[in-house]
């Protein structure tokens, strides 16, 4: 009997899946003349939040989410409703909540990159343009491994907090 275990599960397909999908957004909106801008402005860090977030929104809500309910068993498929017998006030709560997780994601990242370069500059004591420069620059693959990485301890930690909150439930009905 072969009890290897294949080191490609489906939950592992679903997370390269949302690390490409990460990726190809952050292709589109920052490295593409539809995201240009001024680097060294405020208000293009603004507009690239946005921009990101809204589309990882997107790109998650009704393109990686569909692929993953329809090829692969993980915890999405769990639930078996058709997504217009779910109320709507449900889904308007499923959505607001999806993106601003996706707004979190994105200024953690951003602020990892922000964080990674005064990490390298400041003991370096170098400067450049405006007194501002970065060696590491985001690209599409570091940015989906970012936000990969932090999918999963996002995950983690909500589905931790909804056992406890489970479990108390559960320690409250037996006291009554």
């Amino acid at each position: 009997m072969n009890t290897k275990k294949k080191f490609f599960t489906d939950n592992r397909i679903a997370l390269i899946l949302r690390m490409w999908g990460a990726g190809a957004v952050f292709l589109l909106f920052a490295m593409t003349p539809l995201g240009k801008g001024d680097l060294e402005g405020g208000v293009y860090l603004y507009t690239l939040l946005i921009s990101l977030s809204i589309g990882t929104f997107i790109m998650e809500r009704f393109v990686i989410n569909p692929v993953i309910r329809g090829m692969l068993n993980t915890k999405l498929n769990e639930e078996k409703r058709k997504y217009f017998e779910i109320p709507l006030l449900e889904r308007i709560n499923n959505n607001i909540k999806i993106i601003l997780k996706d707004i979190f994601l994105v200024i953690i990242i951003m602020l990892i990159f922000f964080i990674m370069n005064n990490l390298i500059l400041i003991p370096l004591g170098v400067t450049g343009r405006n007194g501002r420069t970065n060696p590491l620059n985001p690209e599409p693959f570091s940015f989906g491994i970012l936000y990969g990485f932090i999918y999963i301890g996002i995950e983690s930690l909500t589905e931790k907090i909804r056992e406890r909150k489970i479990n108390k439930n559960n320690v409250n009905k037996e006291i009554e």
